[in-house]
């Protein structure tokens, strides 16, 4: 499992953020690219621990995850004119 590893170094990096707030970094589309797959791989799994908490079929927590991805994207382009299928091309 990733989680226990990784979860220290986000950690951090929170902190360091948290430490410089208020100033603009002028991060990379690339370090934006890797935080919105982060956010998603969290989101995710914290999707499937409610899906399985509620018992949803699989039809159901699929249908979920694409609605999530659609609004996540909608979400990304509204806030920052980037199309997030474009990140990785």
């Amino acid at each position: 499992m990733l989680a226990p590893a990784l979860t220290p170094i986000l950690i951090e990096m929170e902190t360091i953020l948290l430490e410089a707030a208020g100033r603009k970094h002028n991060f990379s589309i690339e370090a934006y690219r890797a935080a919105a797959f982060i956010f998603i791989q969290l989101t995710l799994d914290q999707m499937f621990n409610l899906q399985q908490n509620e018992g949803m079929s699989h039809e159901d927590s699929c249908n979920m995850a694409v609605k999530c991805g659609e609004e996540l994207r909608k979400f990304v382009k509204t806030f920052t004119d980037l199309d997030s299928f474009k990140l990785y091309k």
